[in-house]
C-alpha cells in the first residue's frame, strides 16, 4: 500500500514554481539580496530568448558573495543540465544549491550567513 501523505506534504506539494521563485525573491529582498531571474526558452511575440539550457533559475549577490539556486516544486525534477549547471558553479568555489518549499528554513538560514 502507498505511503500516507500528510496534510503538510499536500500544501508543499501544492506549491508551483512560479510561487516559491516569488517567495524566495521576496525573502532574499527583504534580507538585502540583489537576485536576477533570466527568461526561459519559451517564445515571447515569437522569439525564443536563446538561454542556454539547465541555466539556474537565479542568481543573488549580496556583498562579496553570490549564489545561484535551481528552484523546483516539491517533487519537481532536476534535469541533467540543470546538474550539470549547479555542479560546474560549485567546482568555481562558488554556492549553488537546488531549493524546494520544503527546503524554506536551510533556505532562510543560508540567506542569513
Amino acid at each position: 500500500m502507498p505511503k500516507k501523505i500528510t496534510e503538510d506534504e499536500k500544501l508543499l506539494r501544492g506549491i508551483s514554481e512560479r510561487v516559491w521563485q516569488s517567495h524566495v525573491c521576496k525573502i532574499a529582498a527583504l534580507k538585502g539580496w540583489r537576485y536576477y531571474h533570466p527568461p526561459d526558452n519559451r517564445p515571447v511575440n515569437g522569439k525564443v530568448q536563446k538561454i542556454v539550457s539547465g541555466f539556474p533559475d537565479l542568481c543573488l549577490i549580496k556583498n562579496s558573495r553570490m549564489i545561484f539556486v535551481e528552484l523546483k516544486r516539491e517533487k519537481g525534477i532536476v534535469s541533467l543540465e540543470q546538474q550539470e549547471w549547479i555542479t560546474a558553479i560549485k567546482a568555481c568555489g562558488i554556492e549553488a544549491y537546488v531549493w524546494r518549499p520544503s527546503n524554506m528554513h536551510d533556505m532562510i538560514a543560508i540567506l542569513d550567513l
